[in-house]
């Protein structure tokens, strides 16, 4: 005796035909959303980030990397003193006294070679001894800056929008509104 039985799913076979057609379209929008998630979280990092050459802010950019599907997206600096900014010094490490004696040279307007070391040590050993900390002169604040984490903090609602949008296009693209 032979016992057969035939089920057939026409809606499973129509949803995988649909999620074929439709993922790349997901994932286009959604990369499209991470990119304008990292130019929004950009701009308010360096329009929050302390100016004294302006190669820090020149130095922030974005980036992506993953796969589809799976991608992370970061905004970053390649310089060398982005973190001391951001979070500030501890106590018990020197600067260096180079970036020290540039900064006495620009800022504080002092030519005389051993005066511009001599100031520059005096700030490098505070800065060794006590760290840096919040402080507020002529209406800004110096180190920590806090340029990235309030960069990010501040652009939550722009990104909550941009994946609004994301989700908007993508139902308009795959009901045929576009």
């Amino acid at each position: 005796m032979t016992l057969t039985y035939t089920w057939e799913a026409p809606d499973v076979r129509q949803f995988a035909d649909d999620w074929a057609r439709s993922l790349p379209v997901i994932l286009q929008e959604l990369e499209r959303a991470m990119t304008e998630s990292l130019a929004i979280v950009e701009s308010n990092v360096v329009g929050r980030t302390p100016v004294n050459t302006g190669f820090l802010r020149q130095s922030i950019g974005h980036r992506m990397r993953g796969t589809p599907g799976a991608i992370e997206g970061e905004v970053v600096s390649i310089a060398s003193y982005a973190a001391p900014v951001e979070y500030g010094r501890k106590p018990g490490k020197w600067p260096p006294r180079d970036a020290i004696e540039y900064w006495v040279r620009r800022k504080l307007k002092i030519t005389n070679d051993a005066e511009v070391r001599s100031v520059a040590f005096l700030i490098a050993r505070k800065i060794g001894t006590k760290g840096t900390k919040q402080k507020k002169y002529w209406g800004k604040s110096s180190v920590p800056a806090y340029m990235f984490t309030e960069g990010l903090k501040v652009s939550e609602k722009q990104i909550d929008a941009a994946i609004d949008r994301a989700l908007a296009r993508i139902e308009n693209r795959l009901m045929g509104n576009d």
